[in-house]
């Protein structure tokens, strides 16, 4: 989001930044998912990608001011309590 990035696949694949990159330690993962995938079947083919970690979707157009950390807690204590 904070600069430019050029992308280079096959056998010499590898990411060159343009400009400062603040975002270190960010992992991008681009699936391809096929034409006419719906949105649950996109997330459950990149299901092997974020497996045994905390993962998160919503719209590519939503915009909202919900505080990620105590919705996290809220779904953590809601699935606790459905065990």
């Amino acid at each position: 989001m904070n600069n430019d990035c050029t992308v280079t696949l096959g056998p010499h694949a590898g990411i060159e930044y343009h400009g400062g990159h603040m975002e270190n330690g960010f992992r991008v993962t681009l699936a391809d998912t096929g034409l006419d995938s719906m949105t649950g079947k996109r997330i459950k083919l990149v299901r092997p990608y974020v497996e045994g970690q905390t993962f998160m979707a919503t719209y590519g157009d939503g915009v909202s001011d919900v505080d990620l950390t105590a919705l996290l807690a809220f779904l953590g204590s809601t699935a606790s309590s459905r065990r």
